[in-house]
Parts: C-alpha cells; structure tokens; sequence
C-alpha cells in the first residue's frame, strides 16, 4: 500500500498559529516603540531641547570658503538670514556717520547655533549695550559661520567682511578653529532633504549629541583633541592671523573657553598659546574663562552634552565680558 503524503499545504496551514504569534509579537514591538519615541519627542519638546538648523549653506566659489551662508535660508522658527547670508538684519555697505562698526568673525559659536533668536545671541546683546552710550552709534554685524576654522573666518574677512569697511574686527575663536575642514556642501538630492528632515526632530538631536559626546569622549582617552590642535595644527592658526594682522583695522581676539568643568580646566596652555600669538600680531586678546569661571560650566551649554556651543545665559556673559572692555575705551 503506497505510503500517504501529507501536502505542503498542510505544513504551511499547520504553522500559522506561529506566524501569527510572531506578527503579533512584531506588532506589538513597533507599536510601543513609536508610543516611546512620541513620548520621548513630546518630552523634548516640553524640556525646549535644542533643534539643529536644516542645512542653510550653498557652495562657494572661493576654494578656501568651501561653502557660505545661503541668503534668506531659514535659521530658525523666528528668523533667515539677510540678503547677504548673515544672520542679522540688513545693512548698507556704506558706513554712516559717526558711526562705530564692528564686525564679528567666527564659526557657529559666533553664529549663535541653536539660539532661537539673534536677540540673544552676544553679538545682538553688544549692540544694544554700546548703543546706550549715547555718544556714538554702533552696528556689530555678525559674520559667524556653522563650521568654519580659522582660516575660513579670516578669508570670509576678506571676501565679504571688508565691503563693509568695519573700524574693528571681533574674532570669536574656539578651540576647535585649528581644524580641518569637515563639512562639505553637495548638490540638493533626496538623500540630503531626508537628513534636513531628520534633524527638525529633537529625538535625532538628542540621539546626535549622546553619540557624540560617547565618540568624543573614547577620542579624549587616547590623546587630547585640543591640545593636538594646538600643537601640530598651529601653524594653520599663525598663518590666517598674519594674514588678518594685513588689515590696517584694529583686531580684538576673544577667546571662548571649552564648557568643561572650570575648576579643573585642563586646557590654559592652550588659551596661553592663542594670547601669545595674538599679541605677537599686535592683536589684542580677551579671554572669556575668567568672566565664565565664576559660572557651572554646565550651566552654559545649550546641550548638557556638547562642550563648545553656549546657550543664552553663556551669550550673555560673554557679551558683558566684551561690552566691558570696549567700552573702557569710549569712556
């Protein structure tokens, strides 16, 4: 008698209560990870975690810019950039009578990344300050670009800082500036509106700088970031300020300290390092440790984990630093 065979279609049949469970338990799975990340946006939200700008750069044709400021791009949910891609309000090339103008150089620090509204960003703050001095009018003009180095910041100078003939020059530098450049501008594609999509999420944000701060950290352990910098890279940072010290202008360097814990700062060499040379180059320095010192380090940043960029409180002080020591001069 010949053997029976069952059909496959018994096997498969048989095996759908499994595939079920294991749709369900997949389901399930999806379902509360979304209630988790909504919950987790929603508490983000709530917290106002900061949320990085989309991408509002275009390439440049100057080789040493890389990229530049997109005019009108949209920095944030109050505000765009100028017509001439700065984040502040429109000025004419031509400097009107008596008046003080002073032009801000630096990366996204000087920018103001992840401040909401230019009102609070230090270069904003100075304005007013000086402004109510009464004898003079001021215009701080801030050209402060996400993710320039040092030498970025003196060329955007030369390029488009001078056209509007300042009286000083105001170079915000942080202790990243001796870097390479890493950012790098492509053409619009899907893949790159997708990422400007991400970033309006403050989960990816969040996800970003804890990854970072881990990455920087492992990094830290096996040789200090800053003080590589400032010892095989500071021929890079010699160079742009002999190549600022051209300028017949005169150069303030203001210097922002690592949002580190101030009572065990490590890095004072490397802040001795940038004044020595500043005043090799007949620039003057002000360095910011002191006026932040007094101060939680973590209380300054605009992310409890990022370590350069300060929030409005850290804009603030250093706006009164500054403010302090210029107008020494016009009183």
């Amino acid at each position: 008698m010949p053997e029976k065979t069952i059909p496959k279609i018994y096997g498969i049949v048989k095996n759908m209560p499994k595939t079920k469970e294991i749709l369900k338990g997949l389901g399930i799975s999806v379902i509360t990870f979304i209630i988790l990340f909504l919950l987790l946006e929603i508490f983000l939200i709530v917290v106002d975690y900061p949320v990085r700008v989309p991408n509002t750069k275009i390439s440049s044709e100057n080789p040493l810019l890389v990229y530049i400021n997109r005019p009108y791009a949209k920095v944030s949910s109050k505000e765009s950039f100028n017509s001439d891609g700065l984040r502040d309000r429109e000025y004419n090339l031509e400097k009107p009578v008596d008046t003080v103008r002073i032009a801000i150089l630096g990366d996204s620090v000087a920018y103001g990344d992840r401040i909401d509204s230019r009102e609070e960003i230090f270069s904003e703050i100075l304005e007013y300050s000086l402004n109510l001095l009464g004898e003079k009018n001021f215009e701080v003009i801030n050209f402060g670009v996400g993710g320039y180095n040092i030498v970025q910041e003196v060329e955007l100078y030369n390029e488009k800082a001078s056209r509007y003939n300042p009286d000083i020059i105001i170079l915000a530098y942080v202790l990243n500036d001796p870097d390479d450049i890493s950012m790098k501008i492509t053409e619009k594609s899907k893949f790159k509106t997708i990422i400007s999509t991400l970033e309006r999420i403050r989960f990816v944000n969040f996800f970003y700088d804890y990854s970072y701060a881990l990455r920087k950290q492992e990094y830290d352990n096996k040789m200090d970031y800053i003080e590589y910098l400032h010892s095989e890279k500071i021929e890079k940072v010699r160079s742009a300020f002999q190549e600022l010290g051209n300028v017949d202008k005169r150069v303030v360097v203001v210097l922002f300290p690592v949002f580190s814990d101030f009572a065990e700062y490590k890095w004072e060499e490397e802040h001795d390092i940038i004044g020595n040379l500043a005043r090799e180059m007949n620039f003057e320095f002000l360095d910011l440790f002191d006026a932040y010192s007094e101060f939680d380090a973590k209380d300054l940043r605009i992310s409890k984990l990022d370590v350069y960029h300060p929030n409005e409180l850290g804009h603030k002080i250093a706006a009164d630093a500054i403010y302090d020591y210029l107008s020494d001069d016009e009183k």
